[in-house]
């Protein structure tokens, strides 16, 4: 999970300073558009990658078979 969590945000940094720079060299006329065509897209992805970790949380709770037996 460490490395997954540097990776995402390694590729998140990645995308912002991308992202900056597109938006430094971009002409204002088409500006609006493409603001929330990607505005959309990051927050899908925001929505995404939580339902993603929670899946994954629940499938290594499910396949985590160490259990304690009663002993009374």
């Amino acid at each position: 999970m460490i490395i997954i969590t540097v990776v995402l945000t390694m590729v998140f940094g990645g995308i912002n300073k991308l992202y900056g720079n597109y938006l430094a060299n971009t002409e204002m006329d088409e500006f609006r558009m493409t603001y929330l065509f990607q505005f959309s897209w990051s927050k899908a992805l925001d929505i995404v990658f939580p339902i993603f970790g929670l899946i994954y949380f629940l499938w290594k709770l499910k396949t985590d078979k160490n259990t304690v037996a009663n002993n009374v």
